[in-house]
């Protein structure tokens, strides 16, 4: 639900833009517009609009995919070498088939090693013994830096280069990131709390993120602020201001909390470092 009902928000408003801007089109096609969204949303990139809505179909059944692994593959090396073998089909169904199967079905497939690993830094958040941590460490560094000196990857167009230094590179990644937040939680825990207040309605900022990426609009709201600031810095800067502000505020609304299923604020127990 926390899935779906965005994607029709984004969906419904990606079509009703596209109609509004081609409707005196001599070749204009109602369905053409509209379709993408019954299929998972991926297709809009042939509009240059609203490709970005993708991701929530695609997470929706990686989502699915993944549920369905943990209720029936029990322990997490038995776990771990099915969602390989599902990354590795989602790699050569990318290649072969991304623009034919409908939903990101390919997309998601490829990304579930990324879900798995998410899950199992969060369920086993530190490294024992302490003397393995700085070998960690290490591999994690070594692989993120292999895989920015490789080249682009991108897994909604299927753009993979060297796929296994793609996977442990990203692996890498993850790993850092995970770790972070874990040293974030134990050493500066009202900072955690805040990130886990913003990571409780990642959805909405995404979505937000996503309308304004089509419509536009942050310059004019965020440029005043930026003043110091120029050129690609100021842009990234004020589309990230602009998604934060906008869904804090909308986040006071009960509406959008009832709907998005945001009622419940997150913090985090430092003693057991549960959200």
């Amino acid at each position: 639900q926390r899935l779906l009902i965005p994607y029709l928000i984004g969906g419904v408003g990606i079509s009703i833009i596209l109609t509004c801007l081609y409707i005196n089109n001599q070749n204009f096609n109602l369905w053409d517009r509209i379709s993408p969204l019954f299929t998972g949303g991926g297709a809009f990139l042939n509009n240059h609009y609203g490709f970005m809505l993708w991701f929530f179909s695609a997470l929706f059944v990686c989502s699915i995919i993944y549920t369905i692994v943990n209720r029936y593959i029990k322990g997490y090396i038995y776990s771990t070498l099915v969602i390989i073998a599902i990354t590795t089909i989602g790699y050569y169904l990318s290649i072969y088939y991304i623009r034919v199967i409908p939903f990101l079905i390919p997309q998601a497939c490829a990304a579930i090693i990324f879900f798995h690993s998410g899950y199992m830094f969060k369920t086993y958040n530190s490294i024992t013994p302490k003397s393995h941590a700085i070998i960690w460490w290490i591999l994690a560094i070594v692989f993120a830096t292999i895989l920015y000196n490789i080249g682009p990857c991108d897994i909604f167009t299927g753009l993979y280069r060297m796929f296994p230094l793609y996977i442990l590179g990203s692996l890498g990644g993850i790993f850092i990131v995970s770790q972070l937040s874990y040293y974030c939680c134990i050493l500066t825990p009202k900072i955690a709390n805040i990130l886990a207040q913003l990571g409780s309605i990642s959805i909405l900022i995404y979505l937000v993120h996503f309308l304004e990426f089509t419509v536009g609009g942050s310059h004019y709201i965020t440029s005043k602020l930026l003043f110091f600031i120029d050129n690609y810095e100021q842009t990234i800067l004020e589309k990230i201001l602009f998604a934060l502000i906008v869904s804090l505020l909308l986040y006071q609304i009960p509406i959008v909390r009832r709907v998005f299923r945001l009622s419940k604020p997150q913090y985090i127990d430092i003693k057991t470092l549960k959200s």
